[in-house]
């Protein structure tokens, strides 16, 4: 389903002037994460699901062991096994622009820790493959 946006317009022909609401079609994707109106939802495999509500994206968890803050549904993403390293890079980026969007406070602190314990996460998961 594709967000539609209104685009005010006027303008002025053979002397009338014109004034109304253009409603178009708006969508945002990185890779196979669409960003909607209220909303980061996975757009790829249709046979899996992962949305991330709007409200809950600055949603952060803490790990007292390293007194460390994180994004949780990052981290939730990133223990999802059917995600790939590519997908969860391209969510990470749909994250930031989600934030942004949807006018949350974003903090790069809790959002570099995050993706250091991303990539703790990847490297983990390569070490278990080989």
């Amino acid at each position: 389903m594709l967000a539609l946006s209104n685009c005010r317009f006027t303008f002025t022909c053979n002397g009338y002037c014109m004034k109304g609401i253009y409603t178009f079609e708006k969508k945002m994707l990185f890779g196979n994460w669409k960003i909607t109106e209220d909303s980061i939802t996975w757009n790829g495999d249709g046979s899996q699901q992962f949305v991330i509500p709007a409200a809950h994206l600055n949603i952060t968890i803490a790990d007292f062991t390293s007194n460390a803050t994180f994004y949780e549904t990052i981290l939730l993403a990133t223990n999802e096994d059917w995600l790939t390293q590519n997908d969860l890079y391209d969510l990470n980026y749909a994250f930031v622009y989600a934030i942004a969007k949807f006018g949350h406070d974003f903090n790069y602190d809790i959002f570099d820790a995050t993706l250091a314990q991303q990539y703790e996460q990847f490297e983990r998961e390569d070490e278990e493959d080989v």
